[in-house]
């Protein structure tokens, strides 16, 4: 059975010659020659940048002190904090440095989890153990440098990585 004439050998062709208008300009200029895509050297952030959050800690204790808040809250919270970034920058380097990426998924994935754990416990235990004004002073403070740490995430993973040029069309 043919399908020539047909209607389905018809919308096979307007398919193709729709298809064919969409290919990029390089398709289009046979004999011209596009460079390939290339890697672009990755940003430079300076490493600072990347423990904002501990800049910030430093700058809550003022705020703490001047407005009264327990400076129990503020010792678990940023003592909470500085731990759980210890362990961070510890199983970091013990993931980068593994090649079995079943390793390196169960490393950050199970470091990710027990340091939430490690601070919510710390705040609890100082809401419980102190007063609920110290658990509270706390979780605020972990609240502000997590949003900071998250935010700053955000905006320097993509620059980890090479940056890839693409060609002009």
């Amino acid at each position: 059975m043919s399908t020539v004439g047909s209607k389905t050998s018809e919308n096979a062709e307007r398919h193709a010659e729709r298809h064919a208008e969409r290919q990029p300009a390089q398709a289009q200029l046979p004999g011209v020659a596009f460079p390939e895509q290339t890697e672009l050297p990755p940003v430079h952030v300076p490493v600072w940048v990347r423990y904002l959050d501990l800049a910030v800690l430093a700058l809550a204790l003022p705020v703490f002190l001047l407005a009264s808040f327990p400076i129990g809250g503020y010792a678990v919270g940023g003592g909470a904090w500085i731990v759980q970034r210890a362990v961070q920058v510890y199983v970091n380097r013990k993931a980068a440095a593994s090649n079995d990426p079943r390793t390196i998924v169960g490393l950050t994935a199970g470091s990710m989890i027990a340091r939430g754990w490690l601070c919510a416990i710390a705040i609890f235990l100082t809401g419980i153990i102190g007063s609920s004004e110290a658990g509270l002073a706390a979780a605020l403070l972990v609240v502000l440098l997590f949003t900071v740490y998250f935010a700053l995430g955000m905006v320097l993973r993509p620059l980890d990585s090479p940056l890839r040029a693409r060609p002009a069309r």
